[in-house]
């Protein structure tokens, strides 16, 4: 038996301005070619992105609408009507990630086990905008894509009165 050294892992480097300044810059497609482009081959913009590095408390997750930048939370809770099931709820954010109280929750009508939450929950996660554009979410998708970022201090009521007041 031969003993092996274990040699220290190489120190992770920075990279500097003039090696970010190598990084080509992305391609800008014309508009001409995009219309020439078989609609097979055009790349689909997901209408929604999961956002993560939030401090994220429950079984949940966060996601944004990319054109209007309003974002919402995802998560499941006991279901109102009957609690010894879950529903799958969700609201919208202020910037900072806080629920908007003036705002209502979406809440939906499946029923849930306490086993059967974190696999539906994942299902969602996995593919949002195929859930989302599930024909029975209409009303759910027009009411997510309708809505717009909104600040935590314009939406505070004392904020709103001192902007009016100057």
């Amino acid at each position: 038996m031969t003993a092996q050294t274990s040699q220290p892992a190489a120190p992770k480097r920075r990279l500097s301005t003039r090696a970010k300044a190598a990084v080509p810059a992305p391609e800008i497609i014309d508009e001409t070619e995009l219309l020439a482009t078989p609609i097979d081959e055009i790349p689909v913009v997901e209408p929604v992105s999961l956002v993560s590095g939030q401090g994220q408390q429950g079984a949940g997750f966060s996601f944004k609408v990319l054109a209007t930048g309003a974002l919402y939370r995802c998560q499941v809770m006991r279901n109102p009507n009957q609690p010894r099931f879950w529903c799958i709820t969700i609201y919208l954010c202020l910037d900072g990630g806080s629920p908007d109280k003036e705002q209502p929750r979406w809440l939906s009508n499946d029923l849930f086990t306490r086993e059967e939450m974190p696999a539906a929950l994942a299902a969602v996660q996995t593919n949002l905008s195929g859930w989302l554009a599930d024909s029975s979410r209409a009303d759910l998708r027009k009411w997510v894509m309708s809505q717009s970022s909104r600040s935590p201090m314009a939406s505070s009521p004392r904020f709103a009165e001192v902007t009016a007041a100057s």
